[in-house]
């Protein structure tokens, strides 16, 4: 039921992401996309670099914003995109951006640029 793609730029594979940046991400594509939905869903990783930034998209093929969807996610607690949004604030300052895209007609994507920094870089 979940479908997996990668799309994963290889001059960014050495650069540094905040921990546990990704996982929440995909713990979601997984509760509000793949589960409640018999036939599952498309989850959709992608990394690339542009000059010196990387970008990153988290993006599933689920429900998207239609009105179950958004009782769902507001009876949720909310804190992992409130918890990535604040982590990315105190590593980044404003030198970051961090969107979400739900459409009517189904899916959802998370969006985040950051600057690009090697493993032994420390956030600046």
């Amino acid at each position: 039921r979940l479908r997996t793609h990668f799309n994963l730029d290889p001059t960014v594979m050495r650069a540094h992401l905040p921990s546990l940046l990704l996982q929440p991400l995909i713990e979601n594509a997984i509760k509000y996309a793949v589960t409640p939905q018999e036939e599952g869903a498309d989850i959709s990783i992608e990394l690339r670099r542009n000059a010196d930034r990387v970008l990153i998209t988290v993006s599933d093929t689920g429900p998207g914003a239609d009105s179950q969807y958004q009782v769902r996610a507001m009876q949720s607690t909310g804190v992992g995109l409130a918890n990535i949004r604040d982590r990315l604030a105190q590593a980044y300052g404003d030198n970051h951006r961090f969107e979400t895209q739900s459409e009517i007609t189904g899916g959802f994507r998370v969006f985040i640029e950051i600057p690009y920094q090697i493993e032994a870089e420390e956030p600046k």
